[in-house]
């Protein structure tokens, strides 16, 4: 069939000249000025010139209608890419290509929004049909590997304090904040990102923990890939492995308790693991408070350790904020580096602290008061309040089996080993 040609109307603003004057001025408009043009040809104020200019009919077809397209005049700082072309029936439009502009257009005619909406559609069906079967050859695979469920008692101490901590997260996830989109699973599990990290791979390494086989396939992946955990919490892509599901709270503290009546010990290493994450993150959160990077190297997890043998975490943390204190006056001087300067926080920290250890006002020292405390982690609520029973002494006293009750000749002069 062949193409109609559809003539285009002039424009009113120059229904007064000839077809030969408007040739002419077409013509004379990229080598004059405006203004000559306009008081020449008599043309009420217009900038965009050019845009009264009749299309171009030209031989290229538009690919919906068979209809040859108009080709319209560019200004003049377009020229020499050309103008647009559009068809005069269903307005679709090819732009002409510019390498050096930053602007990128593309069609929005009603033709070309269907073809790119059937397209979207299509890849996403196959991206649906892809991700579905990914899915179910991950739940065979997880089903495969599926490990029996295990007792409760086959557990070490660590590992049912930590199986607590994950069901405390889940009793929140499902409470009334989670409700809310700032709210994330599991976010206040422990003090730290680190000891959060360590209790689900702790957990998921001695099978009390599984990965469902409903799990987040994104999720999987990025910790197959990355050992992204966050990316599992969030997804709720892991799932209890214990045979005990009735009462497996109370259950796991009963056993723990009876644990500790046998060997403190065990009681007194959780709280200083614990009161070490705590002291980590009090310097870390006061650090970021004033703009300085975090410290949790080596360097600072020793200093720490070594000071629960004497501070608790209420003087270790009154401790840092008088050494923040001076660290927020030297950046503020501008004197030193950043990095120098929460460097030299750790320092500061240890300086203090042994001052008060060689002058003997260690035991009396003051520490930060418990309204000052950063909100406690599920962690440290359910150790000190319900494992160990000690609640507010496991901030306000060092860690130390003195504060427990001495039963069958228990040796209180046994000194509990670093914080692992």
């Amino acid at each position: 069939m062949e193409p109609e040609k559809i003539k285009p109307e002039v424009h009113p603003k120059l229904a007064h000249l000839t077809k030969e004057r408007r040739e002419e001025f077409y013509n004379r408009f990229y080598n004059e000025k405006n203004s000559v043009l306009i008081d020449e040809f008599k043309i009420k104020g217009n900038a965009n010139l050019h845009k009264l200019f009749e299309p171009k009919i030209i031989d290229e077809i538009c690919e919906y209608c068979n209809v040859c397209l108009w080709e319209y005049y560019p200004s003049k700082s377009t020229q020499k890419i050309g103008g647009e072309k559009k068809c005069p029936r269903c307005d679709h439009t090819i732009y002409p290509n510019n390498e050096y502009s930053w602007r990128s257009y593309r069609c929005f005619c009603s033709n070309c929004t269907r073809v790119r909406f059937e397209k979207e559609e299509r890849e996403r069906k196959e991206l649906e049909i892809k991700m579905l079967a990914e899915h179910e050859k991950l739940k065979e695979m997880l089903k495969n590997e599926n490990e029996k469920p295990i007792n409760l008692t086959e557990l070490d101490f660590n590992e049912k304090v930590y199986l607590l901590s994950f069901l405390k997260g889940e009793q929140a996830s499902s409470s009334e904040i989670s409700r809310f989109s700032f709210y994330r699973p599991f976010m206040n599990l422990a003090p730290t990102t680190s000891l959060k990290e360590d209790i689900i791979k702790v957990l998921l390494k001695c099978k009390a923990l599984k990965i469902s086989q409903n799990a987040n396939l994104d999720s999987y992946n990025n910790y197959i890939e990355n050992n992204n955990i966050e990316d599992l919490l969030v997804s709720k892509s892991l799932e209890l492995n214990i045979n005990e599901a009735n009462d497996l709270y109370q259950n796991c503290v009963e056993y723990l308790q009876n644990e500790l009546k046998s060997d403190f010990l065990k009681g007194v290493i959780i709280w200083r693991r614990v009161a070490l994450h705590e002291c980590v993150e009090y310097l870390n959160d006061e650090l970021l408070t004033i703009g300085l990077p975090v410290r949790e190297g080596t360097t600072t997890v020793e200093l720490f350790e070594e000071l629960l043998n004497i501070y608790s975490v209420s003087q270790i943390n009154k401790i840092t904020e008088r050494i923040i204190e001076r660290a927020a006056k030297d950046k503020l001087s501008g004197s030193s580096s950043n990095t120098r300067i929460a460097n030299n926080v750790v320092g500061g920290i240890r300086s203090y602290a042994n001052k008060g250890i060689n002058e003997g006002w260690c035991s009396s020292f003051v520490g930060l008061p418990e309204e000052r405390r950063k909100p406690q982690s599920l962690l440290s609520k359910l150790v000190f309040n319900d494992v160990l029973s000690i609640g507010s002494k496991g901030y306000i006293n060092a860690p130390s089996l003195g504060i427990f009750t001495v039963e069958n000749g228990f040796n209180q002069n046994i000194i509990p080993p670093p914080v692992q």
